[in-house]
């Protein structure tokens, strides 16, 4: 097993499936023009099929953006679509095809958006301008090794860091991992971050947009784990936790929920 220290990243990573070489050189071109002017490093990858875009996937972790065509030979784009949402419900799907008839049985893997062959110019960057702001405001990445795959985890996917001896576990609501790390260096890293993560206890580091209940002495998680909050912290995560309320208050276009107050 394999692990390595956890490192803030804002590198998009974009996947094109499509078993048209000319349609995946096509894309990624236009990839590049629309990120040349972009303060943003990004990669792009190319696939032939939903295997070999899979089998990618599984050893060196998810992608940001994927473009991905319906009517891939063997495993199709639906199918491939379907297994990658199993594991990883946030990754951007941009469908491509040839037939509109494709686009009622991909909704079900929820899909960003369609684009149809012969890909219109305008249209993909109508497409990609809309994805670009939705991903830069998800881009701030985790990256880390765990049982020989190389992760990368958006901070708003994580509900909470917890210390464990010389361990980090990442608590995700798609899953769990564990890679050697300190908690004081994801604290200090996470300073300047978008995602607002507050130490409640000298084990637990807590993304305050997953606290479904407060109360004096824990912190309810959404996916049900409830955390403990050192007795020297519980002045300080109250004020804390009062400023998040006024902040969630006076920003209109959030979209959280308040969290209790018990």
């Amino acid at each position: 097993m394999i692990h390595q220290k956890g490192v803030l990243t804002t590198v998009l990573r974009i996947a094109v499936c499509d078993d048209e070489v000319i349609v995946q050189t096509e894309i990624s071109d236009r990839i590049s023009a629309s990120m040349a002017d972009r303060h943003m490093k990004y990669s792009v990858s190319g696939f032939t099929s939903g295997e070999e875009l899979l089998m990618d996937i599984s050893e060196h972790g998810v992608f940001d953006l994927i473009f991905l065509d319906i009517e891939l030979t063997r495993i199709d784009g639906i199918v491939t679509a379907g297994k990658i949402r199993e594991q990883f419900p946030y990754t951007f799907l941009i469908f491509i095809s040839n037939y509109s008839q494709y686009y009622k049985a991909a909704f079900d893997v929820q899909p960003f958006q369609f684009l149809d062959k012969p890909i219109n110019e305008q249209e993909f960057h109508t497409v990609f301008e809309q994805v670009y702001q939705r991903l830069t405001n998800h881009a701030e990445i985790l990256s880390f090794y765990y049982n020989r795959v190389h992760y990368n985890i958006r901070l708003n996917e994580i509900l909470y860091f917890e210390s464990e001896k010389r361990m980090v576990k990442v608590v995700c609501a798609a899953g769990r991992y564990v890679y050697y790390g300190k908690l004081d260096e994801i604290e200090n890293s996470l300073k300047n971050s978008n995602q607002y993560f507050l130490r409640i206890h000298k084990s637990y580091l807590v993304n305050l947009d997953y606290v479904t209940e407060y109360r004096n002495d824990r912190m309810v998680m959404k996916n049900h784990d409830i955390l403990t909050i050192s007795h020297e912290k519980r002045k300080y995560v109250k004020e804390v936790y009062m400023k998040s309320l006024w902040r969630d208050s006076v920003i209109a276009d959030a979209g959280r929920k308040t969290i209790p107050y018990v």
